[in-house]
């Protein structure tokens, strides 16, 4: 066939088929994708709920005024092509446009840790930083870790203080690459809702050239970038590794809440977690294999993060916490105290506010039980919130937590809320009243609320744990009688800062109708339960649910 003249229509034609064709494979000329968020909550518990995809993105977040952007370059999305950061009179605004449609949760969580950037403590990927001896803080910073030393980070000579205390972390437990729980985390977690009739799935993990894969559902995916959502959709998986598998990876999918049963051992598994994933998957036959779906994920998924996470693990390094018991009933202070010693979390103390209790009336057993233990008079004259805000003056804790005297705390409670707190950068932190025990029929209910973890949700005031400094931030303890806690999370919501479920068990809620401030009979629990067990049946999955 004779060559055709090149004329000036067939370059304009040749040009804009070309145009198009690059166009389409970067996404150019696909309409984008646009977004508008009220606050930075509203997009991280976006994040956490999108099921979309996207290749052009265009977010606009309402920040504060004095919100300052640090750096751009954190916008850490996976095969970015072109990529716009920019603040406007109130206005953080982001357009990305990546190689191919990604997820946009994955899309959102990067835009989010450029406005919270504590809700990314972590570097991601990075490995646990280990000195004994002689500081190495120098090559440490070159990769980009956060140091913390004992119970402070950060002071005015920060080389002068990684000099003197370096020496200090010859006591870290020795510890392999560990994973990024910003990415690796429970978030957004729905063990429960699929327990009944559970999706499981065949899975492996592969260490190749380019890094490790997860293939599970017949689907490959790059541990990095998709791994952690594929996890979400799954009730329990059977994981195979082989002799190359990072340790960090395995801690990694367990961190996800997925539960996992492996057949095979690996020598670096911190022991219980080991012991756990040996175990079998729980059935779905009835009523008590839901709750055993969740004890299972929420076990192993603290002892992933507790274990294998990519944190300093100085023994006194966890902040410390202060847990605020304030009661108006002495015959229950004895149990109350039990309860909240027996936490496992390493740094913690008590205080106990006496409303209108003379000091005098707690035996001298009870007062001389603990060193942790603080004892504080208050007059009747005083509400509660009143009373909340006078100890929160008079503690120096990092983190609050709010006990109940009559409501049943289990050893992992305060764990659980710290670690959370970490992964999400949330300031309020709390669980669902999901098992509630009532008193005077001796039964225990499992109620109506179906998301494990996530931002945003109801959270009960008798489980809250609070980021002190936020506390304040926001104004305190509202001083009045009652709905204490509904005013704190009202504050944290008008205020733009994040509130965040954590693991469903762990805390019972007792109902007993004996001085309670907010007022319900029995059968108001009971329309809202899913499942309900009575007499020895009750004792044992309370004890289940509690020690979990």
């Amino acid at each position: 066939m004779p060559n055709r003249p090149l004329t000036k229509a067939r370059i304009v034609k040749a040009v804009r088929h070309r145009v198009r064709k690059f166009g389409n494979r970067v996404g150019l000329l696909s309409r984008p994708t646009r977004r508008t968020f009220t606050s930075p909550t509203a997009l991280r518990q976006f994040a956490v709920t999108a099921t979309s995809t996207a290749q052009r993105i265009e977010y606009r977040i309402a920040v504060p005024r004095e919100f300052r952007l640090v750096n751009s370059i954190a916008l850490t999305v996976p095969e970015t092509v072109t990529a716009q950061v920019a603040v406007r009179r109130g206005s953080l605004r982001v357009r990305l446009t990546a190689a191919r449609a990604l997820p946009e949760g994955l899309i959102a969580w990067a835009v989010a840790a450029l406005v919270t950037p504590g809700i990314r403590p972590y570097q991601a990927g990075g490995a646990d930083v280990h000195v004994a001896g002689a500081a190495t803080s120098d090559a440490a910073h070159a990769g980009g870790h956060r140091l913390q030393f004992g119970n402070f980070s950060g002071a005015d000579d920060a080389a002068r203080m990684e000099q003197q205390h370096a020496v200090t972390l010859a006591d870290i437990r020795p510890t392999h690459t560990g994973f990024d729980p910003f990415t690796f985390n429970p978030i957004g977690c729905r063990i429960r809702l699929s327990a009944l009739t559970p999706n499981i799935a065949q899975a492996t993990l592969r260490r190749g050239p380019d890094g490790t894969m997860l293939t599970i559902g017949g689907k490959s995916y790059a541990m990095d970038d998709f791994a952690a959502a594929a996890l979400k959709t799954f009730t329990g998986i059977n994981l195979i590794w082989d002799m190359h598998t990072e340790v960090a990876d395995i801690g990694a999918v367990a961190a996800t809440g997925v539960v996992i049963s492996a057949a095979s051992e690996h020598g670096d598994l911190h022991p219980d977690l080991q012991r756990l994933l040996r175990e079998p998957l729980p059935s779905s036959k009835n009523q008590d294999d839901v709750v055993a779906w969740v004890v299972r994920s929420e076990r192993q998924r603290r002892l992933a993060l507790l274990h294998h996470s990519a944190a300093w693990k100085p023994t006194d390094a966890w902040p410390l916490v202060n847990i605020l018991l304030a009661t108006s009933r002495v015959q229950m202070l004895a149990d109350a105290v039990e309860r909240a010693l027996a936490q496992t979390y390493p740094h913690f103390d008590v205080h106990i506010a006496l409303h209108g209790i003379d000091i005098k009336d707690v035996p001298q057993s009870l007062r001389e039980r603990d060193s942790r233990l603080v004892f504080h008079s208050f007059g009747k004259e005083l509400n509660l919130g009143e009373i909340y805000g006078a100890l929160t003056a008079q503690v120096a804790g990092t983190f609050l937590a709010k006990f109940d005297d009559d409501d049943f705390y289990g050893p992992h409670h305060l764990w659980d809320a710290i670690l959370a707190s970490r992964y999400t950068g949330a300031g309020l932190v709390g669980r669902a009243p999901a098992m509630t025990w009532l008193s005077e029929s001796q039964e225990l209910l499992l109620r109506g609320f179906e998301v494990d973890e996530a931002y945003g949700q109801y959270i009960a005031g008798a489980a809250m744990v609070v980021n002190k400094a936020q506390l304040l931030q926001v104004g305190g303890w509202r001083p009045t009688p009652w709905a204490v806690d509904k005013a704190l999370i009202d504050r944290f919501t008008s205020a733009g800062l994040a509130t965040y479920r954590a693991a469903q068990m762990g805390w019972a809620c007792v109902r007993h109708n004996q001085g309670h401030t907010w007022l319900r009979d029995e059968s108001h629990f009971r329309e809202q339960a899913f499942a309900s067990w009575t007499g020895v049946d009750a004792q044992a999955m309370l004890e289940l649910v509690l020690q979990g």
